[in-house]
């Protein structure tokens, strides 16, 4: 039986849980069942009340050059944007098609260049990730599919836009990093008030998928697949972000017991 599937949000960082909820907030208020909407209610309260904690660090401007490459990220999405954009008006029609997909995939996310830096961070990461995976697919994934394209891989590339999305992952990364060192900002984050939100945040969003899967249990899936459907897929992004991360740090685990040269 279909249901809501269920992950260890405890395991993300703060701004991908800040950016999960906000994502998941979407679909889950696009429901009108009077069960779900009272336990949606509790979870978009609890979320507001997250995302007011984080304002004040999100957005305060430490530095000049933390202002400077906040701008440059803002220019680099733009520009990906634009050139995806001009990429639908190609005359190959493969390219023209990929173009398309790549664009409803950024529409999705919405403009996050006037976000609060946090909120950004977490977008931006979500949105690079889903691009990434679109790029090169693998077997029997559902994200959108190219039915009359020979391009099959390395589509960023033949749109022309593979540089610009690498270098806003490196931009976004960069700004993230010296917004405050990784370790040291995630303490203070998670510390008081904060963790005192995110927890509350995490608390309401697991009673809404609880409430969810067992009005499937009672009435059965049909009337809730679509909805499920959309949360999972947005859970099926955060597995891979995870997944990812955990191959990452047992590579980086297994160069450190190796004893060659490293390049740096």
């Amino acid at each position: 039986m279909t249901e809501v599937k269920t992950f260890d949000l405890k395991k993300l960082h703060q701004e991908e849980d800040y950016g999960f909820h906000k994502l998941m907030l979407i679909e889950t208020s696009k429901s009108t069942d009077p069960k779900i909407t009272e336990k949606n209610l509790l979870y978009k309260s609890a979320f507001t009340k997250f995302d007011e904690v984080l304002k004040p660090g999100g957005k305060n401007p430490m530095t000049a050059n933390l202002t400077s490459l906040d701008a440059e990220r803002d220019k680099t999405y733009s520009s990906t944007v634009a050139t995806t954009r001009a990429m639908i008006d190609h005359f190959d029609p493969d390219k023209v098609e990929i173009a398309k997909a790549v664009m409803s995939i950024i529409e999705k996310y919405g403009n996050p260049t006037a976000l609060g830096y946090l909120e950004e961070n977490g977008v931006l990461e979500n949105l690079i990730q889903e691009l990434k995976a679109y790029d090169n697919p693998l077997p029997d994934d559902d994200r959108p599919v190219i039915e009359s394209s020979a391009i099959t891989y390395e589509r960023l590339s033949a749109i022309g836009i593979k540089d610009w999305v690498n270098h806003l992952e490196q931009l976004n990364n960069q700004f993230i990093a010296l917004f405050s060192d990784r370790n040291a900002a995630q303490a203070a984050i998670e510390t008081g008030a904060s963790k005192a939100a995110r927890e509350a945040a995490d608390k309401a969003y697991r009673e809404l998928v609880r409430r969810i899967n067992s009005l499937i249990d009672v009435n059965g899936e049909e009337a809730y697949a679509d909805l499920v459907s959309k949360m999972n897929t947005l859970i099926d992004y955060q597995l891979s972000t995870l997944a990812a991360r955990s191959t990452r740090n047992a590579k980086k685990k297994k160069l450190g017991d190796d004893d060659r040269p490293v390049i740096e």
